[in-house]
């Protein structure tokens, strides 16, 4: 096994502020190792926030991880935007429950980042257990319709549910 390229100061500086150029809030930095690894230390405390749905309407209707502990009601059918784990995680945990559940997120499998044959596997459990998937979609537009919501995707079909949630991610504490 080959040892780590050391990072200089100079790549440190710059890894740094790209992170403050986003408006990170770095709390506090650290060589863990002698001039091996440099660790940064953020806040992560902000709410979930709402990112890539192009229908404002969204915002209005869906639920968050937050407000998914602490619903007063079972509902009959739920779709989950997102495709990480938070959003699997619910998914399987509605579908337990007996809840209708869809899951659509933008790319060909869930869980972007892992390795594929993983991804693979945990997309046919997903299938196997009733969840259904969308994969390659958006959401493009959410109507209100009967006693829930007429979710439009990018591939022209309609998903009829009595709740959303967005699992696509969480704001940075930026505020300090």
């Amino acid at each position: 096994m080959r040892p780590l390229r050391r990072a200089s100061s100079r790549s440190k500086k710059s890894f740094i502020c790209n992170f403050l150029r986003l408006g990170v809030a770095v709390l506090a930095l650290s060589t863990l190792a002698p001039r091996s690894t440099l660790a940064i230390i953020v806040r992560h405390d902000q709410p979930p926030g709402v990112y890539e749905i192009r229908a404002s309407e969204m915002a209005e209707r869906a639920i968050t991880s937050n407000e998914a502990l602490d619903l007063a009601e079972r509902p009959a059918s739920i779709v989950i935007y997102g495709g990480g784990y938070i959003a699997l995680e619910f998914a399987s945990i509605f579908n337990g429950f007996g809840v209708d559940t869809h899951l659509v997120y933008r790319g060909d499998l869930p869980l972007r980042g892992f390795d594929e044959d993983v991804r693979s596997e945990i997309a046919t459990a997903l299938e196997g257990r009733g969840i259904t998937l969308h994969p390659g979609t958006v959401i493009e537009k959410v109507a209100d319709a009967g006693t829930g919501h007429a979710i439009s995707l990018s591939n022209g079909s309609v998903i009829e549910a009595e709740q959303i949630m967005v699992a696509t991610g969480r704001t940075p504490n930026t505020g300090g």
